[in-house]
């Protein structure tokens, strides 16, 4: 008989503007993220966020939903933060938030770049809004 593995798997639903207009809570965006990608060449450019998603939905159960942390702005025909990227009951630690997103920069960009963004990875960037 092979061996049984238990493990957690996250999982989520996305919800869109329409199911959550209703909901109390807080809200954040990710509002650095493409000034954060400018810093990268090509080949870096768009680290993949799934590790970072799945460590905050892991390590902080009051995080309800994790949305798209870009929106298509039809007007400018650009990307903008999401403003509701994060849907949450109560908000999370900036500090604690600013420690692994600045865990993820380490692991996935190369070391020479990581003193450019420095400044991106501070708590001020994430800041939670009351959600009505």
């Amino acid at each position: 008989m092979a061996p049984r593995y238990n493990y957690f798997q996250p999982i989520y639903f996305e919800y869109d503007e329409a199911l959550i207009k209703d909901i109390t809570g807080y809200v954040m965006a990710f509002p650095n993220l493409e000034k954060f990608k400018l810093h990268y060449d090509e080949e870096h450019k768009n680290a993949p966020t799934d590790s970072l998603l799945d460590t905050l939905r892991l390590l902080f159960p009051q995080i309800r939903v994790i949305n798209k942390l870009t929106r298509f702005n039809k007007i400018t025909k650009e990307y903008e933060p999401n403003p509701a990227a994060f849907l949450a009951n109560e908000p999370v630690d900036t500090e604690t938030l600013s420690l692994i997103f600045r865990k993820w920069v380490e692991v996935w960009y190369p070391e020479s770049s990581h003193e450019k963004v420095r400044e991106l990875c501070t708590p001020e960037q994430f800041q939670w809004k009351d959600a009505t």
